[in-house]
């Protein structure tokens, strides 16, 4: 990740408004979490990692019915308040490192779940993170991901931030080995607010088989 990205993430407070970097933070978080979760696998009594998990939104969700939930992110007062929501529960590890530098075991996630990161990452940086993320999972296991795209590939560096803005066909390339893509679209909550159909989402299932281009839905 950029020195500039790893700062502004590292400014940031730990609030809702600012993991969606939304005013309507509160209601996006409402209406998404049902939605992204009719995108997933089952992880009842599974193993997953909430990679760049910020406050813990989806780490909630996920140790409800995980057997384990390791939440990794680079700002320790994300974590902090990760684990002040999550107190309650006892099957969450966590870990403030940033992804590129976490260190986590080999075969050890059933589902890996990844929002708004590679869009921080350089293209070569994706493509390492891309062959740790095989080396974490279990075979047979599972990847999500959404980010932030655009019809035509642009990067964004106002005030301190840092994001590459990719089209819609790039993420598919960096999974072409290995990986079987079981769905992708674009997320309905950011249409139905801000009629924006470029928050967008994949799901791969690991095969080491090569790609396989499966049902998607874009609008």
């Amino acid at each position: 990740m950029s020195i500039t990205a790893r700062n502004f993430w590292k400014k940031q407070p730990p609030t809702l408004c600012s993991m969606f970097l939304n005013a309507h933070g509160t209601e996006l978080d409402r209406l998404e979490q049902p939605e992204i979760r009719s995108y997933l696998p089952s992880f009842d009594q599974k193993t997953v990692l909430d990679l760049a998990c910020g406050i813990g939104r989806y780490t909630t969700m996920f140790a409800a019915t995980a057997k384990k939930v390791v939440s990794v992110d680079l700002n320790p007062i994300f974590i902090e308040e990760n684990q002040r929501r999550n107190s309650g529960l006892s099957n969450i590890e966590y870990l403030s490192s940033d992804a590129m530098e976490a260190s986590l075991p080999k075969s050890q996630f059933d589902l890996i779940f990844i929002s708004w990161l590679f869009q921080y990452l350089t293209d070569q940086e994706v493509e390492i993170l891309v062959d740790r993320i095989a080396t974490w999972v279990k075979p047979g296991g599972y990847l999500f991901f959404r980010e932030t795209c655009c019809p035509v590939r642009r990067s964004s560096t106002t005030e301190g931030y840092f994001a590459l803005y990719r089209n819609l066909v790039e993420y598919p390339e960096f999974f072409s080995a290995n990986w079987t893509m079981k769905g992708a679209g674009n997320i309905l909550s950011y249409e139905t607010l801000f009629a924006d159909p470029f928050r967008c989402y994949w799901l791969f299932h690991y095969r080491k088989k090569g790609s396989n281009f499966a049902k998607h839905r874009f609008s």
